[in-house]
């Protein structure tokens, strides 16, 4: 998988707005702000983090592992 490096802060302070708005750790938030940002997904294990997105704007942007694997 190729690696790409953002050194934008900016992505820190949509991940704190992310967290807070979805009441979610801003570690996972980080994932959500990047992806967003680079028009990507997240595919997760965590189920919790996939409901609390689910019913937002960015809804579509995370996936489970198990639906991304169903998908392939």
């Amino acid at each position: 998988m190729p690696l790409r490096w953002n050194d934008d802060e900016t992505v820190s302070a949509d991940a704190v707005r992310l967290a807070l708005a979805l009441d979610h750790p801003v570690y996972d938030c980080v994932y959500l702000a990047l992806a967003h940002r680079i028009g990507a997904t997240v595919v997760t294990a965590d189920r919790r983090f996939v409901a609390a997105v689910a019913p937002t704007e960015h809804g579509e942007t995370v996936v489970t592992l198990a639906d991304y694997a169903g998908m392939r």
